[in-house]
């Protein structure tokens, strides 16, 4: 497991921490999978693909032109799962900026479902079956409650802007668990 995914499953497998520290360990992890598996270049080139003017008109051309892009995604599973996400987003009609974020946002999804399954195995193999479903609720809640479109929009931006940032521990007296 990769360290954002073991963050995230030390903040499920203990109920102190509630489902908005969850959800930001959560998108922390996604966003260090983006990185780590989604080339800059290929942003770049579908990008160019998806923004051609009256792109609805072209379909299966612009179907064409990702499908060629594929060699940019070898040897990176999310960066496949987004290509083939922005193949049925055009497929479905959307064109641009829209089937990009669409695409984003159901790749993001698929990994947050893949990595709920990673920590829960995880889970299974070194505690109670109890405890790992309980950590399993916790990641789905945070799944739930995560708008993985924003998040795959920080993501796009990353090749060109800011890095994008891990949750910081709580290490001071007064950053204890939330009273609310």
């Amino acid at each position: 497991m990769r360290h954002g995914w073991k963050r995230l499953a030390e903040r499920a497998g203990n109920a102190a921490f509630d489902d908005a520290e969850r959800r930001e360990a959560l998108a922390a992890a996604i966003e260090a999978d983006w990185r780590a598996e989604v080339p800059d270049g290929l942003i770049r080139c579908t990008r160019r693909i998806l923004d051609v003017p009256q792109g609805n008109l072209f379909r299966d051309s612009t179907i064409a032109q990702l499908e060629q892009s594929r060699d940019k995604a070898a040897g990176h599973p999310l960066a496949g799962a987004l290509l083939d996400c922005m193949i049925q987003a055009v497929d479905r009609g959307c064109c641009g900026k829209e089937a990009l974020e669409k695409a984003a946002c159901d790749a993001l999804q698929e990994r947050a479902a893949s990595g709920q399954r990673q920590v829960e195995e995880h889970w299974m193999r070194t505690s109670t079956p109890q405890r790992a479903g309980g950590v399993s609720d916790r990641i789905a809640a945070a799944i739930a409650g995560s708008d993985m479109t924003e998040i795959g929009r920080r993501c796009m931006k990353s090749d060109s802007a800011e890095a994008l940032q891990a949750p910081l521990k709580k290490t001071g007296i007064d950053d204890g668990v939330s009273l609310s």
